[in-house]
């Protein structure tokens, strides 16, 4: 039996995670909250801007990548975060 297992997973050549609330439900306000105490504002400057604005939609969808997400979240937030604590 364990070979068989071996096989398949030497035969996979990716795992794919759907995270979009289908597996796991996302709280934006937990992340709200966080990502305030990062930057060092209030939790409600945080969903006025960055949760209201197309950000989120444009990274999830692949139009902007990680530093570019970061760097708007900077403007917005008036923040110096690093894309490692962003994301």
């Amino acid at each position: 039996m364990t070979k068989i297992i071996k096989k398949v997973a030497m035969q996979s050549k990716f795992v794919f995670f759907d995270l979009g609330n289908v597996l796991v439900t996302l709280h934006p306000h937990n992340a709200a909250e966080q990502l305030a105490e990062m930057a060092g504002c209030n939790v409600q400057k945080v969903l006025g801007t960055v949760f209201t604005s197309d950000l989120q939609k444009r990274y999830e969808t692949g139009l902007i990548n990680e530093d570019q997400y970061t760097l708007e979240v900077n403007r917005l937030l008036e923040s110096d975060l690093t894309t490692q604590s962003v994301m």
